[in-house]
C-alpha cells in the first residue's frame, strides 16, 4: 500500500510541475495582462501549483524563468498554509477546484496572493496545448 501511495504522490507532483510549466509557457505567448506574472505588477514573479490530497498536500514553486524554485508538502489546515504562504511575496497560485478550494483560496488571497481555482477538466488541456 505504501508503494502505491509513493507512486501516486510522485505522479501528482509531476503533474503539478507539468501544469505549472504548461501554464507558464502558454502565458509567455499571451499579451501581458493583470494575471500575467511580471515584476512590477505587485507580484513576485513566482507561480505556485497546489495539490490538496486527502492526507498530504503538495506544492511546486516556479520562478519567472519557469524553473522549479521549490517543492514541498503540507497539511490542508490553516496553520500549515499560513506557515508556508503567509510570508511569501505575492505570487500567482493555481489550485484544483474541490471541497476545500473555497476556504483555501480565501486564505491565500488574504495573504496577498492572486489565486486561480481551476476546474479539473480544464487542467488536462493545459499540458496538451502548444
Amino acid at each position: 500500500m505504501k508503494d502505491t501511495n509513493k507512486a501516486e504522490t510522485s505522479r501528482e507532483a509531476k503533474a503539478l510541475r507539468v501544469v505549472a510549466k504548461g501554464e507558464k509557457q502558454s502565458r509567455a505567448k499571451e499579451k501581458p495582462s493583470a494575471a500575467t506574472v511580471e515584476p512590477g505588477n505587485g507580484l513576485s514573479g513566482e507561480s505556485i501549483g497546489l495539490y490538496f490530497g486527502d492526507r498530504v498536500s503538495q506544492f511546486c514553486r516556479l520562478n519567472l524563468a519557469g524553473e522549479i524554485a521549490g517543492e514541498g508538502r503540507l497539511h490542508a489546515n490553516t496553520a500549515s498554509i499560513e506557515k508556508h504562504f503567509a510570508k511569501l511575496l505575492a505570487a500567482v497560485i493555481a489550485l484544483e477546484a474541490g471541497t476545500q478550494s473555497g476556504w483555501i483560496a480565501r486564505l491565500l488571497r488574504h495573504f496577498g496572493h492572486q489565486v486561480i481555482v481551476a476546474h479539473p477538466r480544464d487542467l488536462a488541456a493545459i499540458p496538451s496545448s502548444k
